[in-house]
């Protein structure tokens, strides 16, 4: 657990994530909040997600949901209840916030149903916040794994029973290819056999965590039961259109924990290596995260703090960012070019460009490699074009 154990203080120093008993007047244990870093980082990853399951995809379609449970029998299955909520439609409903997707994103199924003229398939997706209760039991050791608040990326697609089959495989193999896509070690990412259960299926996405295997996401075939109950409680039709037939759809659900995902990719990418310091061997500390994902792509940084060489610095970031390039611009640091080049290694920026006087004098700047070190000398004009090939290429 040693390298979980860098990690973790590795993020808290830079402000990745860490635990919300570091932020004044925040202190709750077990709970922690991104920074600027993590906060990219976790918008990456969204929008990743969100780009192929839904903008991607020609039967897939975003919704979302309230986060307010409503529930007559007083059980609470884990979700944690609230009070002083204004609920018109019932005096007799104990309120809670929702433990998953699942529930809001079914409910819009009838709704979406009329909207596509009943044709079968489609799937309803939604990035969602939930909540639970933690217990005693809890592994601390496992930082980010299991927070009382969790983002939920789901998705239901509705299928017809003869089909099924097929499109539970096509998400499978769709889903364990988006995982490994965005890791340097994609071997770590595994899918499970499928484990029956009454009448579901369900596979799950592993990774390889310090402690063990833990599930990053889960695709589940659900049956058509829930489908059913709906109609038996609300009366609406829940049948749709496959060629000349008239089915009732299964579920086939995926469902992925964001903060599991970040852990698994903070842990994919953090790295040692070893470096010669004044002729002193010292072990430097990295995240080598995929350029898609990076919280920021570029860093820029003037070797001195000249007038001229900041404003060259300023407008370059300001060009790229208006390219879409997400820049870090650092300036008025007293710390060296190589300190710097550490420090953001360990932010997991892929490249950093090194404006000096020769960019004064002939428009040449310095791009450094995260991953090689290496630096190549290019015109400034050709940041910005290099970069998103960069992007794109990967």
């Amino acid at each position: 657990m040693m390298t979980l154990e860098k990690l973790i203080s590795l993020c808290s120093r830079h402000g990745i994530v860490y635990s919300s008993t570091e932020v004044p007047g925040k202190s709750m244990a077990g709970s922690y909040v991104y920074g600027p870093l993590g906060t990219e980082l976790r918008r990456n990853l969204k929008q990743q997600w969100w780009t192929s399951m839904v903008t991607s995809q020609d039967l897939v379609y975003g919704v979302e949901s309230s986060k307010f449970v409503y529930s007559k029998n007083g059980h609470d299955n884990g979700m944690m209840s609230i009070s002083n909520i204004n609920n018109k439609n019932s005096n007799d409903c104990q309120v809670y916030l929702q433990s998953s997707c699942h529930q809001g994103i079914l409910s819009q199924y009838p709704m979406a149903l009329k909207l596509l003229n009943y044709k079968l398939p489609f799937g309803l997706a939604e990035v969602g916040n939930c909540f639970r209760k933690t217990t005693a039991n809890d592994d601390v050791d496992k930082f980010i794994l299991n927070l009382p608040e969790f983002t939920q990326m789901s998705m239901q697609f509705f299928s017809p029973p003869k089909i099924a089959t097929k499109w539970m495989d096509t998400w499978q193999r769709q889903r364990i290819m988006w995982w490994r896509k965005f890791a340097g070690n994609p071997s770590n990412f595994h899918l499970t056999d499928i484990k029956q259960s009454d009448s579901q299926q369900t596979v799950e996405v592993q990774y390889e965590f310090p402690w063990g295997v833990d599930a990053v996401e889960r695709i589940t075939n659900r049956g058509d039961v829930e489908l059913l109950e709906l109609q038996k409680e609300t009366g609406i039709n829940i049948l749709g259109k496959f060629g000349r037939r008239t089915v009732t759809p299964v579920i086939i659900e995926t469902t992925a924990g964001l903060d599991r995902g970040i852990l698994a990719y903070l842990l994919d990418a953090h790295q040692e290596k070893e470096r010669t310091d004044r002729g002193k061997l010292k072990t430097r500390q990295l995240l080598r995260f995929h350029t898609r994902i990076a919280p920021f792509k570029v860093a820029i940084v003037p070797v001195k703090n000249t007038r001229d060489l900041k404003e060259i610095s300023e407008h370059l970031a300001r060009d790229l960012r208006k390219a879409g390039v997400n820049t870090l611009y650092v300036c008025e640091t007293q710390t060296s070019l190589e300190q710097q080049f550490i420090r953001f290694d360990e932010m997991g920026v892929p490249f950093t460009v090194v404006i000096n006087e020769n960019t004064l004098k002939r428009g040449v700047i310095a791009m450094r490699n995260r991953d090689t070190t290496l630096k190549e000398q290019l015109h400034i004009t050709e940041v910005t074009s290099l970069l998103l090939k960069h992007l794109q290429a990967e």
